[in-house]
């Protein structure tokens, strides 16, 4: 089977990403990709990078799906929203049977996202952000819970 993570949090080398969840993948037999946006430089096999730094969110979809067009997993491990919204429109235009996966490392809204932030801009941002997850999940087929106290 074909499994690429599609990582716009981490980078590509993230220990637990590469050297615990791939690592056991490719013991098992499935051929791994890694589509990150957080650098433009890896060392790794069979990985896509580039640095989304100024972006628009729009772009950054597009680039991560037609990274996914290339490669044309069969299932697709996502480390957030963004990251989910690409896989969906892959999924659309390409393969309708992959499944797509939420690595759950972080829910969002997080404290990070939200701090030195006014009250009521908080509230605001919080509740965007809690919709925006709501509405990417709806894509999904399947969560992954790194952590117990996440799940």
């Amino acid at each position: 089977m074909k499994i690429a993570f599609v990582l716009t949090v981490h980078l590509p080398d993230d220990e637990r990403v590469w050297f615990q969840e791939s690592s056991s993948l490719q013991k098992a037999g499935h051929e791994i990709f890694v589509v990150s946006s957080r650098t433009t430089q890896t060392s790794l096999p069979h990985s896509f990078c580039f640095d989304d730094t100024g972006m628009p969110k729009k772009e950054l979809i597009a680039t991560l799906a037609s990274s996914l067009m290339v490669f044309s997993p069969d299932v697709i491990i996502c480390d957030n929203p963004m990251a989910i919204l690409a896989a969906q429109q892959f999924k659309r235009q390409k393969n309708k049977k992959a499944h797509i996966v939420y690595d759950v490392t972080e829910w969002y809204p997080s404290q990070k996202n939200l701090k030195n932030l006014p009250l009521f801009k908080k509230i605001i941002k919080a509740g965007l952000l809690t919709a925006f997850s709501y509405y990417a999940a709806w894509f999904l087929d399947g969560f992954i819970f790194g952590e117990y106290y996440k799940a």
